[in-house]
């Protein structure tokens, strides 16, 4: 199944007549007031979201812990966390570029972590306080 054919699939999950990709090979849709970015790359379909502009003053902790919930992709629920460089966002995303795989379960997915790292920026680490990389419990 290729892209288009997936974004087809989710336009059928979610009732709607269709859905296509923009001239640079995107489509968002909105999801509990979260934009998720659906991207083609070829045969795959990537889905994105930015989840927040990171304060200045996090400690290197914070930075560590996302590390860490990439590793194996255990804490972060699938996605991986990444920042982007030229707006210092936090950004989540995950392929999906398997049969098997259930699209919604992705969206899932991107939406948890979202959540969940909301309520971690709520009270992030300060810059000198110690912190357990297992603290974040992503």
């Amino acid at each position: 199944m290729n892209s288009e054919q997936r974004l087809g699939y989710l336009a059928e999950i979610l009732d709607m007549p269709s859905l296509g990709f923009d001239e640079k090979g995107c489509c968002v849709l909105t999801f509990d007031d979260m934009p998720i970015t659906f991207q083609a790359l070829n045969d795959h379909l990537m889905m994105t979201i930015y989840i927040t502009k990171l304060p200045e003053d996090l400690s290197a902790n914070f930075y560590l812990n996302l590390l860490a919930a990439n590793f194996y992709w255990e804490a972060s629920k699938g996605c991986t966390l990444a920042v982007d460089p030229a707006s210092r966002s936090l950004v989540a995303h995950i392929i999906d570029n398997e049969e098997e795989r259930d699209i919604k379960q992705a969206i899932e997915s991107l939406l948890n972590i979202t959540e969940q790292l909301h309520a971690v920026l709520k009270n992030p680490p300060l810059p000198k306080q110690r912190q357990d990389v297992s603290a974040m419990r992503l």
